[in-house]
This record gives structure tokens, C-alpha cells and sequence, in this order.
């Protein structure tokens, strides 16, 4: 599994925990900004862009400035039922991989 794969696994994957917290408990940015994902900022905005795009995650908001510059307000970000479908199927796919890369050393 891909690096990009994997830290878009875990950004959902914060997100879906995040449902057990009220709104105000769950800060976005400490959860699953660049930063506590250990990821360039360019590379977070476009990761969060596309999973708002494909419908995993909702509340995103973008602010395109004249200069071209933007912003994404996660402030009310969440995940969506597409989006723990995503995680669900990955998290069975990545307990296959692990069993098998575990079965290959094994031998």
C-alpha cells in the first residue's frame, strides 16, 4: 500500500472516531491537519479536496482568493457513508496484506 493510501486511511480513519465526540471536542486541524499527518500542506489540501470531491468526506469548504491563493475550512468536516464504506473495505484489504506479507516470511 502506498503512502498516499495510507494517509488517506488514517485521515478517515481519525474521522470516523471523531463521530463518538461532540463537534467541539474534535478539533480538525490538531486531528488531521498537515501536521498531524506528517504531510506537506500542497499535498493535505489536495487530499482533502478530492476525497470532498469523491463524496468520502462532507463540511469542506474552499476560498479561492484573487491572488490564487485558497484556503480549506475543515471546521465542520466529516465523514460520510461513502467514506466509511471506503474504510471498511480497506481495513479488510489491509488485514489481507498484512496475513499474507506475514505468511511470505513465514516460508
Amino acid at each position: 500500500m502506498t503512502k498516499a493510501f495510507k494517509t488517506i486511511y488514517t485521515l478517515l480513519n481519525r474521522l470516523e472516531k471523531a463521530l463518538d465526540y461532540e463537534k467541539e471536542d474534535f478539533n480538525a486541524e490538531e486531528q488531521i491537519g498537515y501536521k498531524a499527518l506528517g504531510i506537506t500542506e500542497i499535498r493535505w489540501q489536495n487530499y482533502i479536496e478530492m476525497l470532498n470531491q469523491a463524496g468520502y468526506i462532507s463540511g469542506v469548504t474552499t476560498k479561492r482568493f484573487i491572488d490564487g491563493s485558497s484556503y480549506l475550512d475543515i471546521s465542520a468536516i466529516r465523514i460520510t457513508l461513502q467514506g466509511l464504506q471506503y474504510l471498511a473495505e480497506n481495513t479488510m484489504m489491509m488485514r489481507v496484506f498484512n496475513t499474507l506479507k506475514e505468511t511470505k516470511s513465514f516460508f
